[in-house]
This record gives structure tokens, C-alpha cells and sequence, in this order.
């Protein structure tokens, strides 16, 4: 997968079919071959480069299930088909079962 985002060969392969690469040097390399469009985009890219933060990191292995599960959990609990304390164990034990497969 590296090589397809961070190589300069493999940008000059792709261009910009993909969207505007991110890797800088990336982009750099396949500058030449960009038409109008693709050159404004990249030259957007460059602009508001130094302007944004870092992206946040990925969510925790796990996160989007335990997510889905807390949904099913507070469903449960409003349609009244488990008391919230029942449901407040299951939760946790099941939370525990899917942290430990990921």
C-alpha cells in the first residue's frame, strides 16, 4: 500500500486518478504531467497545507463495534425489553469479549 501512496514512480503511474496525492513529494513528482484542473487542485492542496492540523488518530480496534453495541443496548433498554441494570451488565461483558478479540 505504501508504494502506492508514497512513491514518486507509482504517482507518476496513477497522476492524479485518484485524487490529489497526499505524500508531497508525491505530488512534486507528477506536477508535470497535471492538466489546468488537477494543477489547481494540487496548488490548493499546497496552499492549505501549513493551515490544518494533523488528522486525529484512528479510533481504537473495537470502537465501531462497541459502538453498535451500545446503540442495540440503549435500544433495548427504551423499548423495555431488559432493565437498564441487566442491560448495563451485558453491556460491559460483551464490551469485554469484543476488546479482547481485537
Amino acid at each position: 500500500m505504501s508504494f502506492f501512496i508514497a512513491d514518486p514512480e507509482a504517482g507518476k503511474i496513477l497522476g492524479a486518478e485518484r485524487g490529489i496525492p497526499a505524500s508531497k513529494q508525491v505530488r512534486d513528482a507528477i506536477a508535470p504531467t497535471l492538466g489546468d484542473m488537477d494543477r489547481t487542485m494540487s496548488g490548493y492542496i499546497a496552499f492549505i497545507s501549513d493551515k490544518v492540523s494533523p488528522l486525529p488518530p484512528p479510533p481504537p480496534r473495537g470502537a465501531g463495534e462497541v459502538l453498535n453495541l451500545l446503540l442495540r443496548t440503549n435500544e433495548s433498554v427504551a423499548f423495555k425489553r431488559v432493565t437498564a441494570a441487566d442491560a448495563a451488565k451485558q453491556f460491559i461483558r460483551d464490551t469485554g469479549d469484543i476488546l479482547a478479540r481485537a
